[in-house]
């Protein structure tokens, strides 16, 4: 096994994770009004809270467009305040989304003549190999999920990628965490490893079609 192959291997795997956790993240992102929606109303937390669904949307909406869209740089929730404090982690998470962004475009573009260099070459086997690895790693994520619990993962999800206390929300100052529960964050991950895996079998199952 010569270190051109070995080269190749790694960096097919590098760049097919990269594309699926892009994939996996902004695809959650877009369809997470659906998942807030569904989620506050099959856990009856929507019960307990003191607005309604469709105000609840409302706001989530703005957040959602807060976030995603590059040129709205004030976040501005008509039903929920904003303290400063949290204002800066939904600009740090903003951020984040958009790293997400220009990993699964940037990561699409080389996959793309990646895979037609493969297809030229003969490769489809041994790129498929290489997806049956990548397609593993979100194992390592339940088993984390299973030994510490998603609490645990969560909070240190934050520690990792937030080096602040910013994402410490206070419900008095901050309602809209009563609204973002655990359940719904839950849910979201789940949906990432999901399209995550779906589209990496998709790949491979195009790949091998002949």
């Amino acid at each position: 096994m010569n270190v051109q192959f070995i080269l190749q291997r790694s960096f097919e795997k590098v760049v097919t994770f990269l594309w699926a956790l892009g994939a996996g993240v902004v695809g959650t992102l877009l369809i997470s009004p659906a998942l807030l929606a569904a989620t506050l109303s099959a856990t009856g937390e929507v019960t307990t809270l003191s607005w309604s669904l469709g105000t609840i949307m409302k706001n989530y909406w703005q957040l959602l467009a807060y976030l995603i869209l590059p040129w709205t740089s004030t976040l501005n929730m008509s039903d929920f305040p904003t303290s400063p404090s949290a204002a800066l982690h939904f600009m740090e998470v903003k951020h984040l989304f958009w790293l997400m962004f220009l990993i699964f475009v940037m990561a699409s573009g080389i996959l793309y003549f990646w895979l037609r260099w493969v297809h030229e070459e003969q490769h489809e086997w041994w790129l498929a190999r290489s997806l049956r690895w990548v397609m593993s790693v979100p194992a390592i994520f339940v088993a984390l999920l299973v030994a510490l619990g998603f609490d645990r993962v969560f909070i240190g999800f934050h520690h990792l990628f937030f080096h602040n206390n910013a994402w410490l929300f206070d419900p008095t100052t901050d309602p809209i965490i009563l609204v973002l529960t655990e359940n719904f964050f839950l849910v979201c991950a789940v949906v990432v490893i999901l399209i995550y895996e779906g589209g990496l079998w998709w790949l491979k199952r195009s790949l091998l079609k002949d």
